[in-house]
């Protein structure tokens, strides 16, 4: 999946070089795997950090006691944490995911279902749909519980703009099966994060419903996590495609250090927006990538399950 050019080549060792010196648990990292920086000239000779360590460390590029954070959502004692220096980097990136799904669309009305995150002052989910209706010009209001009030919405703004709904995977199909059927023009996407709802509702069930309830609307998937500033869009049949930011490689589960352009394997994600943590990170998402994309398989089997992911056998 080589969709980089020169630049984000020379950028991304430029930004390597750096965090391998100032991110104290990736230059110790690196150190244990005997990595000289300055001979790393391929993206695929940098090691990936995993995932892990944004639970267990604070994962920073500068000497200041870090501040500003967001932390992925859960019950759990230990969860990970993203800090940033400012959101200037990742409002660049929030807005680049909106334009990339919406083209030169500009008659677009956002809507957003987003149960329990709403909860999270932390949330970077919730801070990238903030990005998003401040771009679009409207007023924050994102809804919980109030499919009625959000389909009364919906329907008043259908007739004069196209709507984009963004929601999480159980409450948008909970909310599809509220509606029964609505024939309304425009976009859908589906975050996946269903913490602190225990049903396992497969992605594939919750599309399907939303493409019967919804048939005139474009449906798309959005992956994101916590510990990235950029994200990926489902915009290929089944395939996700990262937003210019990122570049996505693939490391076989019998092969620990190997980093693949293509092939099945743990996700290994390069976000150039993460300059403030760390750009290179080794993920527990079990993908599957070649020339158009990536696919997520589900989770290793030894990873906290997030969202609805399933586990990979």
């Amino acid at each position: 999946m080589e969709k980089f050019d020169v630049s984000f080549l020379s950028h991304t060792l430029e930004l390597f070089r750096f965090q391998s010196k100032h991110v104290p648990i990736y230059r110790d990292f690196l150190a244990l795997l005997r990595i000289d920086p300055l001979h790393v000239n391929r993206i695929e000779d940098i090691p990936f950090l995993p995932i892990s360590f944004f639970k267990s460390h604070e994962v920073w590029a500068h000497q200041e006691k870090p501040i500003h954070y967001f932390q992925s959502s859960g019950t759990s004692a230990y969860r990970s944490k993203r800090f940033y220096k400012d959101l200037d980097l990742y409002r660049q990136a929030s807005i680049d995911g909106l334009e990339f799904l919406l083209k030169k669309e500009k008659n677009v009305h956002l809507v957003a279902l987003l149960p329990n995150y709403i909860d999270n002052p932390n949330s970077s989910l919730i801070q990238m749909v903030k990005f998003w209706f401040s771009n679009l010009g409207q007023s924050e209001k994102i809804y919980s519980n109030d499919f009625l009030g959000l389909q009364e919405e919906i329907l008043s703004q259908a007739p004069h703009k196209k709507i984009l709904l963004i929601g999480l995977s159980n409450a948008l199909y909970d909310f599809a099966q509220f509606v029964g059927t609505i024939s309304i023009e425009g976009y859908i996407i589906e975050t996946g994060g269903n913490k602190n709802d225990t049903r396992l509702i497969s992605n594939e069930t919750v599309i399907k419903q939303l493409q019967e309830s919804f048939p005139n609307t474009k449906i798309t998937s959005e992956f994101g996590m916590c510990e990235l500033s950029s994200q990926a869009y489902r915009i290929h049949p089944n395939r996700f495609i990262p937003i210019s930011s990122m570049a996505v490689f693939v490391n076989p589960i019998d092969h620990p250090f190997s980093v693949m352009k293509k092939g099945r394997g743990y996700g290994l994600f390069v976000d150039i927006a993460n300059r403030d943590s760390c750009a290179f990170i080794k993920s527990q998402d079990i993908i599957e990538v070649d020339e158009t994309g990536f696919l997520v398989l589900g989770r290793a089997q030894e990873a906290e399950v997030r969202g609805c992911s399933l586990m990979y056998q």
